[in-house]
């Protein structure tokens, strides 16, 4: 298990796809920590933040659904970064909402972005293992749990330190694209599955298997 991470984060092109896995969790991370921030703010009652975050998956699924066509004529690795940047954006748009239906519009939109990340990365993932001969799926994920417990953290601390949380995620938005263009487009963009964009073959989310 060692042996096979150290391997990861010592080969630039992985350790560029795992960016990618990490930077979309902290920023998951960093919303959720600010959820109560928003309900308080907002007035909302139980029923209706559960009403709200309800828009997150639905816009990731109807996503899901329409997004292979673009990262077939992108290609995986250029959809990827891509996709991040605009969902590094999107997750600033929640802190922006006034009222009820702006916030159930923004995290439709926070979906939308989300479920483009996720079968782009994945893609990604998946074409590195097919050309290359690697498994690299499962530590790819180990870096989005990573992401979790580190987006956890940061948005428990910036919270504690009364800093805003359209502030914190900002930041993080900025950060986040810095990286991307930076450390992880150079060695994802020319990622990209032949077979799917010659043939137009439906890509599918892989299981990690």
């Amino acid at each position: 298990m060692f042996k096979q991470l150290k391997a990861y984060v010592s080969t630039p092109l992985y350790l560029a796809l795992g960016s990618c896995f990490l930077i979309l969790s902290i920023l998951f991370a960093l919303w959720i920590t600010r959820i109560p921030e928003i309900k308080e703010y907002l007035h909302l009652s139980e029923g209706d933040l559960g009403t709200a975050l309800f828009f997150t998956p639905l816009g990731a699924l109807i996503s899901m659904l329409l997004s292979t066509k673009i990262i077939s004529k992108l290609g995986e690795g250029r959809s990827s970064v891509i996709a991040l940047m605009f969902y590094s954006l999107a997750m600033c748009l929640p802190f922006l909402a006034h009222s009820f239906s702006l916030l159930c519009g923004t995290l439709f939109i926070t979906g939308l972005t989300m479920g483009w990340v996720d079968i782009s990365i994945n893609a990604v993932a998946n074409t590195i293992e097919k050309q290359q001969k690697v498994k690299i799926m499962n530590t790819s994920h180990g870096f989005w749990s990573l992401g979790g417990i580190v987006g956890g953290l940061i948005g428990g601390l910036t919270a504690s330190m009364f800093i805003d949380g359209f502030c914190q995620m900002v930041a993080a938005a900025m950060v986040s694209i810095f990286i991307l263009l930076i450390g992880v487009r150079p060695f994802l963009n020319a990622i990209q599955d032949e077979e799917n964009s010659t043939k137009g073959k439906r890509l599918v989310l892989p299981s990690g298997e």
